[in-house]
């Protein structure tokens, strides 16, 4: 009996040291891992676009409720569009924030001319960039034609399709990629001395995937000039022609 009682002391004591034991690695392993979480927290990296995804959505989110607000009361600053291939909210569609471009006009043109189509081309000027991000406090450009400047006078022109691009190569070689959609569907409702702040959300611009130049779930924030425009089957008149006749620019 004696015996007995003694091996299950034995038993209870080792069973005692294993857990003791294994309660021992893991807490080396949460040592560990803590150890290396600190070294990677202050390695000195600096993220440039922390919490971008949803950082971009929801300044899209509020801008574009706060663009209704204004639009409802009557304010001509700001515009709400719904993307050029989508079709009015119906029994089938409701649209949601990310199916809209949000424009700030930051200058009424004043054209009576009605504004270009899908297959028109354009002469515009724009800067684009990108949301505020650790090294950039007003946002990365990553295109600009503007000079730094406010006078349309002042900016560099570039011709271009509504819905492509057209780019020719030092070789001579053409080749065309489509528009954002977001660029597409507001340079179809400018008119010719229009001035605008665009705000095209990541699902209409180029969204879930980096570029080259673009991180992924971006905002892209245009500052945007339509100078002139005309329809196809015309010969292509140079960016600086002023005749009517060949440039809709008034």
């Amino acid at each position: 009996m004696k015996n007995e009682v003694l091996g299950r002391m034995k038993n209870v004591e080792c069973r005692r040291k294993n857990v003791l034991t294994t309660l021992l690695w893991a807490a080396f392993f949460v040592l560990q891992s803590s150890f290396f979480v600190s070294c990677k927290e202050s390695d000195n990296t600096v993220e440039e676009y922390p919490d971008w995804k949803n950082k971009n959505e929801s300044f899209f989110s509020q801008l574009y409720e706060q663009a209704k607000a204004a639009e409802a009361a009557g304010s001509k600053e700001y515009k709400v569009i719904r993307n050029w291939t989508f079709m009015p909210d119906g029994d089938t569609f409701k649209g949601v924030a990310a199916d809209h471009v949000v424009v700030q006009v930051l200058q009424d043109g004043g054209s009576q001319n009605p504004s270009p189509l899908y297959n028109d081309t354009v002469v515009v000027s724009y800067q684009g960039r990108l949301l505020p991000s650790t090294s950039y406090a007003n946002g990365r450009v990553f295109e600009d034609h503007l000079n730094g400047a406010t006078d349309p006078r002042a900016f560099d022109y570039v011709k271009m399709g509504v819905s492509t691009t057209v780019t020719v190569s030092s070789t001579g070689t053409t080749s065309s990629s489509s528009n954002i959609d977001g660029f597409t569907t507001v340079l179809q409702h400018m008119r010719v001395g229009d001035f605008w702040r665009v705000y095209i959300p990541y699902q209409l611009g180029y969204g879930e995937e980096d570029t080259s130049t673009i991180p992924a779930y971006s905002t892209l924030v245009f500052d945007l000039y339509l100078k002139a425009y005309y329809h196809p089957g015309e010969v292509v008149p140079p960016v600086q022609a002023k005749a009517s006749s060949e440039w809709i620019e008034d």
